[in-house]
């Protein structure tokens, strides 16, 4: 941890001479260009080689020192890529080796930042690749053929600008699908997602409740393949449990019934609370008394 720490402030220092962007007139492109010639080596020895392109749809080359603020933000940005795009992007980080920008500091940053998408030496085809322009860091959008179909070099002003640069790069093809994300106490629509086939996506912070306490998220948001509903799991904290009362608000009604039935129906969560007659099962009895119950009918 100190280790980063130095690297961040001596990042800091550095920053002000690295430009926050570069404008396409201040650089040579190299779109177009077929990088399936690099053949180089992992930071931890792995062969590794243009081949590597034919495995994802769009593979982003970023090159990287350990030094720069901006890198060190980037990293975050590439990890973060890998896990919302699945099998359809790859990434591969492109080191800048100099005193300070070492293999070694790399693969510390990497494990401090939890990234863990390969990052590799320079070959002389990567090197001639990034030293056309002297910017750090540097980015390289490249089809499965291993063209170079778009660039972006300097800093990016925000992980959702690259996401948006690699959507319109993927092929139209490419199914999504629907995430929702629910409050299972109120069963209200949190958050909406659209996920590429494969991908994953990071839930919504749960509501917080005075008298429950969030436990987990129940239902798939990682490696998406179909259209999924999400829920937030939630623990009573002080209130006994009170049958009938399905989404612990402390009343029986019209609400409950609803979830009742959605659990019978629909596969939606179940609570003990549910099992109103106690027969150990959870059916359209249990929903229809509820009712009774609610509306006062029930003597």
């Amino acid at each position: 941890m100190k280790k980063l720490l130095s690297i961040l402030l001596t990042a800091a220092f550095l920053l002000c001479c690295i430009p926050p962007s570069v404008s396409a007139a201040e650089t040579k492109s190299s779109v177009g260009e077929n990088l399936s010639g690099f053949s180089t080596s992992t930071l931890t020895g792995e062969p590794i080689d243009g081949s590597v392109f034919s495995e994802h749809d769009i593979t982003v080359l970023h090159y990287f020192a350990t030094w720069s603020a901006d890198c060190v933000y980037e990293i975050g940005y590439m990890q973060e890529l890998t896990a919302e795009f699945g099998s359809h992007v790859g990434v591969i980080g492109m080191l800048h080796e100099d005193n300070q920008s070492t293999p070694e500091a790399a693969l510390e940053l990497f494990d401090e930042l939890g990234a863990s998408y390969p990052a590799v030496h320079l070959d002389e085809v990567l090197l001639d690749l990034v030293s056309r322009n002297p910017y750090i860091p540097q980015t390289f959008f490249v089809d499965s053929e291993g063209n170079i179909i778009s660039e972006f070099i300097g800093t990016f002003p925000s992980y959702s600008h690259l996401v948006t640069i690699v959507k319109e790069l993927l092929p139209d093809t490419i199914p999504y699908h629907t995430v929702n994300f629910y409050d299972s106490l109120t069963d209200t629509l949190l958050l909406s997602c659209s996920v590429i086939d494969g991908g994953s996506v990071t839930p919504p912070h749960p509501p917080a409740y005075d008298d429950y306490e969030f436990d987990h998220w129940e239902g798939n948001y990682e490696f998406v393949t179909q259209d999924e509903d999400v829920y937030a799991i939630y623990t009573a904290l002080s209130m006994p449990p009170v049958l009938g009362d399905v989404n612990f608000d402390g009343v029986i009604d019209a609400t409950d019934v609803v979830l009742v039935l959605r659990m019978v129906l629909l596969d939606f969560p179940t609570v003990p609370e549910a099992d109103f007659d106690l027969s150990g099962n959870i059916d359209t009895i249990d929903a229809i008394m509820i009712l009774r119950f609610a509306l006062g009918l029930n003597e």
